[in-house]
Parts: C-alpha cells; structure tokens; sequence
C-alpha cells in the first residue's frame, strides 16, 4: 500500500517513509545479520553459508564443506580456525575468521562487535554491490539501531520476533527529498509496517 501512496504522492506531495520490514530484507543487511547470527550460533547452517560465501572465491561447495565441518565438531570454533579455504579465499580468510573468533568470544563488547563486523564487511560490500555508500549509509543506521540493544544476543532476537516493534520503525526514512517549492507545508508520513487497529 505504501508503494502506491509513494508513486501518487511523489510528485504532489512532500512525505516521509519510514521503513520497517523492507530495510531488514535488503541484501547488504542480510549479511551483516547473517554474520552475526552465525557468530552467535556456529551451527546455524543457513546464516553460515550466506556468511562465509561473502568471501570472494567461497562458494556453496566451500560453504557446506565448512559447515559440514563445524556439525562433526565438538568445538566448532577451533574447527573453523582450522579449517583450509580454497586458495580463492585464502587472502581474506584470516580476517574473516580472526572477526569471527572475536565477535564470537565477546572480546570487545556491544556495539563494538556491530561495528567489528561492519569494518571487515565494508572492502566485500564495494565487491558485491553496485551502490555502496548508499549501502554503507544503511549499514550506520543499523548500528545506531544496534546500539540501542544491551548485547548481540538481544538485537537479534528482537529484529526475530518482532522487527516491527524495534527501533527500526522510528531511525530508517527513506532518501526521498521533501520539494523545495512545498518547503513551507506539512509533509505525509507513511509506513511500511501496517499495525492492526486495537
């Protein structure tokens, strides 16, 4: 419904979208979520292999040769440190896995972690995605959303059960201008997230 609004009202009236549930399904914030669920979780198999196949020259065979690992595994952090990538992904595998093992341990605290992963996620981001500093601009308002949430455990928890009712709603908008020449009248505010009326 609110796409229709947009195109109605684009060109007659200034309005503000916030976003809710489109922002969480945006590739870039997939993977960030990605990574850090998996680091919450080694043998969450699905963020694993979105996660690891953020490195170039790491596939699906790659992924689930890993994970398939980490699921025989006793101590699945030591079998990913371990672990010998393809001499694809042999240049960033440190980085990778040295992000991990820290995000994992909670070595530097939340949001610090967010951060962590977004700084070794940024070189991948340019690589994968055509529009990278709009991208990058998203992934800083997932931090400040992170940073309202006293550890990683909470964060992805709440963006699980209820993205709609976290603070997602209240920092996302959309990059649309308001028109100058309507500059000096009020602007429609529409949502993505359409609440039941109680």
């Amino acid at each position: 419904m609110t796409g229709k609004l947009s195109l109605e009202t684009a060109d007659n009236i200034p309005f503000v979208k916030y976003g809710g549930l489109k922002f969480l399904e945006a590739a870039h914030i997939k993977d960030v979520l990605a990574f850090l669920r998996w680091a919450e979780n080694l043998r969450d198999r699905v963020s694993g292999f979105r996660a690891i196949q953020l490195l170039s020259g790491a596939g699906p065979a790659t992924a689930a040769r890993l994970l398939d690992r980490l699921a025989e595994s006793d101590q699945p952090m030591e079998a990913l440190l371990d672990f010998q990538p393809p001499k694809g992904c042999a240049e960033d595998w440190p980085a990778f896995a040295d992000t991990l093992r820290v995000v994992r341990g909670s070595a530097t605290g939340w949001p610090a972690e967010f951060d962590l992963v977004c700084r070794w996620y940024a070189p991948h981001l340019e690589r994968l995605y055509e529009n990278a500093k709009t991208r990058e601009a998203d992934l800083v308002q997932l931090a400040q959303i992170a940073s309202t949430y006293p550890n990683r455990e909470r964060f992805l928890t709440e963006l699980t059960l209820d993205p709609l009712a976290s603070p997602l709603l209240a920092l996302r908008t959309c990059k649309r201008p308001v028109a100058r020449s309507m500059s000096s009248q009020r602007s429609v505010t529409s949502s993505e997230a359409l609440r039941p009326w109680r």
